[in-house]
Order: C-alpha cells, then sequence, then structure tokens
C-alpha cells in the first residue's frame, strides 16, 4: 500500500520461534515437522519504521505490517537488488497496488509515453474499414487453409448424420 508493506509467511504460527524487524531486515526462524529448520532474512529496499510493526498470528500464516518510513513511495521491489530474491516469494495482489499511478506523477518511462502516442495516433485516425470479402462463383468453394475449404451448410448435415448414426447403430 501506500503507507506499509505487506510480508505475509505461508508458515504455521505455531512454528515460528523468533521474527525481528529493524530499520531495514526483516527476520523470521523457525521449525517445521518434517521439513525442518528455516530462516528468513530480507535486507528491504527501503527503510521501515521497526516500532509502528503489526505481526499478526495467524494459525495457517504470520503476516507482517511495516509501515514505511517515507510513505507514498511506490517499491519497485521487496528486497535490494544486491541480494538474491528467495524462491518462493510471491507478490499478494490482496495488498498489490498497481505502479502505474505512481509513474504518471513522475513523468512515466519513455516507452510509456512512446507507446501512449501510438495509441492516440490510431484513435484519430477513427475505426478501421472490415476488409471486403471476396465473393466465391456458384459451385465452386473458396479455399481456407491448403487443400481445405471453408465448411459450408452440406459439410455440417453430413457431419450430423454420421454422428447419429455411430451413436444410434455403433455396430453396423
Amino acid at each position: 500500500t501506500a503507507t506499509h508493506v505487506v510480508v505475509t509467511l505461508e508458515v504455521e504460527a505455531h512454528n515460528v520461534g523468533y521474527h525481528k524487524v529493524d530499520d531495514g531486515t526483516v527476520s523470521v526462524d523457525g521449525d517445521v515437522p518434517g521439513k525442518g529448520p528455516f530462516q528468513l532474512l530480507l535486507h528491504l529496499a527501503h527503510a521501515v519504521t521497526p516500532n509502528g510493526a503489526e505481526i499478526a498470528m495467524r494459525p495457517r500464516s504470520v503476516r507482517l505490517k511495516l509501515p514505511k518510513s517515507e510513505p507514498g513511495v511506490t517499491w519497485k521491489s521487496l528486497q535490494k537488488p544486491e541480494y538474491p530474491r528467495p524462491a518462493q516469494e510471491k507478490k499478494d495482489f490482496d495488498f498489490f497496488e498497481d505502479s502505474d499511478a505512481s509513474d504518471d506523477k513522475e513523468g512515466g518511462s519513455d516507452s510509456d509515453e512512446e507507446l501512449e502516442r501510438l495509441v492516440r495516433e490510431e484513435q484519430a485516425k477513427g475505426p478501421r474499414p472490415l476488409p471486403e470479402r471476396k465473393k466465391a462463383v456458384p459451385g465452386q468453394r473458396d479455399p481456407l487453409i491448403g487443400p481445405f475449404c471453408a465448411p459450408d451448410e452440406m459439410d455440417f448435415l453430413l457431419l450430423f448424420a454420421v454422428l447419429f448414426h455411430l451413436y444410434w447403430c455403433p455396430f453396423t
């Protein structure tokens, strides 16, 4: 969100042994029966306020709601780029905020401006006319793909007759 970063760990609350939130790091340790011990250490891309952190221990997950030190700043990633991303990291779209709104405030990128220019040009041209369909000569079928022709009414009647016969008389 604009004021918080939300991190959800999909681990049962009773399996978490230790958690700590610092200015720029989040650390969670625990032990999952049958899978072994785990340690999560996140080096956050920006600073958070540790005193305002809300930690919700739920039966099937642990949710960390961390207030941003600089509210309104959109984070491009959770961690600093020099640290590897955890393999299990996924975006939680319940708390995902579209970054396009912030790009408009900052001026956007060159590719966004180019795309907007192309869209405006296409809209100014108006709707495109539909291509004219060739009229087939009576008795001649219009080829669709290679040697195959576009199906017509008789093809559907023949297909229906074959399927009807196979369904009602399968052994004849």
